[in-house]
């Protein structure tokens, strides 16, 4: 297709319309129709879940360390704090803090 085609076509969407849902509508690839989005300087909407809004992020950077109760598992500090586990244990290996086994004692292993 030409420029002009795909300029055409671009014009017909509606404002706003994730890089997924421009290629569904236009029924062509995703990574042209991508490549034409950015080319012709459409602004698509972010088309992730939005998980890591600004306030989010902001959050993160200014997560306390000082407040976490490192006797816990990764996975209860991080549903506390709202941070990923991974987050969790990069911190906890470079503040030198020991593991902590997170495994459910309760379950019992089949013989």
């Amino acid at each position: 297709m030409k420029r002009t085609e795909w300029e055409k076509l671009i014009a017909s969407l509606s404002p706003g319309m994730t890089q997924t849902g421009a290629a569904a509508r236009l029924r062509r690839p995703s990574a042209s129709v991508r490549y034409w989005l950015k080319k012709l300087d459409y602004r698509f909407k972010d088309g992730r879940c939005g998980r890591w809004t600004d306030a989010r992020r902001k959050a993160c950077r200014l997560f306390d360390y000082g407040k976490i109760d490192w006797s816990a598992p990764n996975i209860e500090i991080s549903r506390k704090f709202d941070v990923s586990r991974e987050r969790i244990r990069q911190v906890r290996r470079e503040l030198g803090k020991s593991k902590i086994n997170g495994r459910n004692s309760k379950k019992s292993c089949p013989k």
